[in-house]
């Protein structure tokens, strides 16, 4: 495993900072749900949480004098609330970080000094955002040689991230791509391209240069194919800049001229057989057959079927199937397999040939895909989406307002498995109701509300109070 040598503390690399999170005991993952790069609402069931017990961590020390070694594990982050954060520490680490800030979230990382320059390969970080996009990231230090954020790639999904260097030299250094697909980056001190082929992509979101002494040097500037983007004085910026173009973005905002907003077509789903079974979700375009299930209710997580005999003539592509079920779930193939070496996963899905009747069984612990040769010689490739629904804590508590209060499947557990059935089962006053598998409260509520949601054999239940 290759190793990085980053430093933090007397200066900050953001990269460094993230990661160390995953040295912490105790915390558990997390199911968090964040816009793409395309806009497209997704979630990830194995975040970390970064909180206040950051500020208690006691890192495993060891090393070099001074050194906190943190175990690479590489994944995925989130922020809630406001997180500060002022640690000194060391980072050996060789893969990328993903965090995604929640609405009204802000992470605080203010720090002075200098950060140890010279190291290469550095770990990418990518950052999204939720609906609203009002989370924010603020990272403050003194850059002096290097940079306040120095990564290989830098890629900004949503969110706000602001980044200064109290000198107003570098507060950014990336050496392969800079790319902002949405959200907005502002900068108080430069963006510097320490590679040979440095590139800022602009791809839908804002770059907020307005300090005067914001200057890009030693990269290229790229507007991605069909976007123009304008400043506030009316000029427009489209295809690769020019270097007095890109010189002359010191001091603006620039924007996408128009925001597209993005509308995920509705796919073109598999016929399900008998009809009654559904989806499991309506993001789904595949879904398994469920013995003694009706609407979403009976059955056995573990006694799923995977029919592929309408794929083909549904015109869906069965290579890109889509489907979202319970952790821990199993789907069995309801006919053969080609042989015991035709079938693959990856990630949470593993795979078990059976013998007897030639199918395969696929156990479904995380998020991860099974691709399958039938009899017939047809392939298939299945995209699976493993959820674990529970309450959510944010959802416990609704605070009394003067308008009728809505809260989906979503909201109250986590999870975009819809096909169940939500019910309420106690309330004192009848003032809330399910439609549509979500509950409306009256604002006359001010009592507690216990509700469950049962999909298959599973059922979730969740008390929420009214204050």
């Amino acid at each position: 495993m290759k190793l990085i040598k980053t430093m933090i503390g007397k200066g900050m690399l953001l990269t460094a900072l993230l990661t160390a999170f995953f040295c912490l005991t105790g915390l558990d993952k997390r199911n968090v749900y964040y816009i793409d790069e395309n806009g497209v609402e997704k979630s990830r069931a194995d975040s970390y949480s970064f909180s206040d017990e950051l500020k208690e961590a006691k890192l495993k020390y060891g090393g070099y004098s001074g050194d906190y070694i943190i175990d690479p594990r590489g994944g995925w982050l989130f922020v809630e609330g406001s997180v500060d954060v002022d640690k000194q520490f060391y980072l050996y680490y060789d893969k990328g970080v993903n965090i995604i800030l929640t609405d009204g979230s802000s992470l605080n990382c203010k720090n002075d000094g200098q950060i140890y320059d010279g190291f290469s390969d550095l770990p990418s970080l990518t950052i999204y955002g939720q609906k609203d996009g009002t989370g924010s990231f603020n990272a403050s230090g003194t850059s002096l040689d290097s940079a306040v954020i120095r990564v290989k790639n830098l890629t900004i999904n949503g969110g706000q991230l602001f980044v200064q260097d109290s000198r107003e030299w570098n507060a950014i250094s990336f050496t392969d791509t800079l790319k902002i697909n949405g959200g907005c980056l502002k900068t108080i001190g430069g963006i510097w391209g320490d590679g040979v082929s440095s590139n800022i992509i602009l791809n839908g979101g804002k770059l907020d240069l307005s300090d005067y002494k914001v200057r890009i040097t030693g990269c290229h500037v790229t507007v991605a194919d069909g976007l123009t983007y304008k400043d506030r004085s009316g000029n427009t910026y489209s295809g690769e800049l020019s270097p007095e173009e890109i010189n002359s973005l010191n001091g603006k905002i620039i924007s996408p001229v128009l925001a597209v907003e993005y509308n995920p077509p509705v796919p073109e789903r598999v016929p399900v057989t008998p009809p009654e079974q559904g989806y499991a979700s309506s993001q789904d375009n595949f879904a398994a057959i469920t013995p003694g299930a009706s609407n979403g209710i009976g059955g056995n997580i573990k006694d799923l079927t995977l029919d592929f005999s309408e794929v083909i003539k549904s015109g869906v592509d069965p290579s890109g199937l889509k489907m979202t079920v319970v952790n821990g779930s199993k789907l069995t193939t309801a006919m053969k397999v080609k042989d015991r070496s035709s079938f693959t996963t990856t990630d949470g899905v593993k795979a078990k040939y059976n013998k007897k009747d030639g199918t395969v069984t696929f156990t479904c612990k995380r998020s991860g895909s099974a691709t399958v040769t039938m009899e017939d010689g047809n392939t298939y490739t299945i995209d699976i989406t493993v959820e674990k629904p529970e309450a959510r804590e944010d959802a416990k508590r609704i605070a009394k307002g003067s308008a009728s209060v809505e809260k989906t499947v979503t909201d109250l557990f986590g999870t975009h498995i819809d096909a169940g059935k939500l019910s309420i089962i106690k309330q004192k006053h009848s003032l809330a109701s399910v439609s549509d598998n979500s509950i409306i409260i009256d604002p006359r509520e001010k009592d507690r509300i216990r509700i469950r949601y049962q999909y298959l054999n599973k059922k979730y239940k969740i008390t929420v109070k009214i204050k």
